[in-house]
């Protein structure tokens, strides 16, 4: 993103030395034109005129399985509060991007109003886990004390985005007078090292409109690291007495079948045909275990790879038991 804030292409042979492709934007920032973009969640929704007037953080992917570039802009809607939320482009070489069909990938919406009325999204940074797009979104706070802290979306297609949390965050501020007391914000993806998910993050003791922002000397800014184990931000959990989840139907491509999983007590692994039929054989009990790829043995020996291609659902009964999620490779 250049500083007239539209988004050109670079290229590099060492990944150091880079040059601009050309003086013309890939996605430019004009004043004097307008996107609508839709909104996947809400395709009821009424549909508003934004001018291209570009915020200042912009973020481009490449998605191998989507075979796509996507870039994520920030947007400074005209009209009044909310003002900072995110589109989506696409594009299949990174040079023409479909500019006549962005869509709304974090915009607020009426059940946002029952946590921050004026919730407006700074930034955000995207994980691919399997077949999931995992987003960390920067939350600016601005009538709960100008701060921001770190929330999280997902997606399975990088265009439907679900915000299944709001009212919580995954990376909090710190304790007040803490170099992170006024703002935190993620980087632009998570780092796999040793079993653990790496999260690097800015931190500031101020606040968006503290004053303190224009004399940074006197106003300590840092980034940190914050760690967990891999697939761990949230997960199906059971402590106190018996509970189910279930999911699907999904198609599971191989074998065997693995749970990222933390059992004290009982997980019992049942597979289920897309009636909600048990598929004889394919049940399994987990006592003691915890791990981030625990193998899932059923009974007779069934080779789970049978069921590969097929629609299934996963069935979890648990006590003092949860699951984070489950891979099938």
């Amino acid at each position: 993103m250049g500083g007239d804030r539209c988004t050109y292409r670079f290229f590099s042979p060492d990944g150091i030395h880079w040059t601009r492709e050309s003086d013309k934007p890939a996605i430019p920032a004009s004043l004097k034109e307008y996107w609508t973009p839709t909104y996947p969640a809400e395709p009821d929704r009424e549909l508003i005129k934004v001018v291209q007037k570009a915020g200042d953080r912009s973020f481009t992917y490449w998605f191998p399985r989507l075979r796509k570039f996507v870039c994520f802009r920030k947007l400074n809607p005209p009209g009044g509060p909310p003002h900072r939320r995110y589109v989506r482009f696409e594009s299949q070489d990174g040079v023409h991007w479909n500019l006549d069909g962005p869509t709304w990938v974090l915009a607020t919406d009426k059940e946002d109003d029952k946590f921050d009325p004026l919730l407006e999204f700074y930034g955000l940074g995207i994980h691919t886990v399997g077949d999931l797009y995992l987003m960390t979104t920067m939350l600016y706070h601005a009538i709960r004390g100008d701060h921001a802290d770190v929330g999280l979306a997902y997606s399975t297609d990088s265009i439907l985005w679900r915000r299944a949390f709001r009212g919580q965050v995954v990376l909090p501020r710190g304790a007040e007078g803490e170099w992170d007391w006024g703002w935190t914000g993620q980087g632009a993806n998570l780092v796999e090292r040793d079993g653990m998910w790496w999260m690097y993050y800015g931190g500031a003791v101020y606040t968006h409109g503290d004053e303190k922002r224009k004399n940074f000397d006197k106003a300590p800014w840092g980034i940190g690291l914050a760690r967990i184990p891999m697939g761990r931000v949230v997960s199906a959990r059971c402590w106190r007495r018996e509970g189910v989840w279930a999911i699907g139907p999904v198609v599971l491509k191989g074998s065997p079948l693995r749970l990222n999983a933390r059992v004290y007590g009982t997980l019992r692994v049942t597979i289920l045909d897309e009636q909600d039929r048990p598929i004889s054989g394919f049940e399994a009990t987990m006592e003691n275990v915890d791990g981030l790829v625990l193998p899932v043995t059923f009974g007779d020996g069934n080779d789970f790879s049978s069921l590969a291609g097929r629609a299934v659902k996963l069935r979890f009964d648990m006590q003092y038991a949860e699951v984070f999620g489950f891979t099938c490779e």
